[in-house]
């Protein structure tokens, strides 16, 4: 099983993202694509009032539709920063 990994603040999750994964998806033959959330990204401040939660949300609403997208959650669930 071919398994792409997408990590990002995704701050917010765009269509941008979604092309990118598509495209990576389609030319790599990808059978999945994990979407993982930075919980707090070491390398930038986070913008804005969207807690890693929300995020995480937007991602969850954003890959409806998209067969072989998933969040995961593995960045999230570990004490931060990431």
């Amino acid at each position: 099983m071919r398994i792409g990994l997408l990590g990002g603040t995704f701050n917010p999750v765009h269509r941008g993202h979604l092309e990118m994964a598509l495209g990576a998806q389609r030319h790599l033959l990808l059978h999945r694509v994990l979407w993982i959330p930075a919980h707090v990204p070491p390398h930038k401040r986070m913008e804005g009032n969207a807690t890693a939660e929300d995020r995480a949300r937007m991602v969850q609403l954003a890959l409806r539709g998209h067969p072989g997208f998933e969040l995961s959650r593995v960045d999230l669930d570990r004490p931060p920063p990431s």
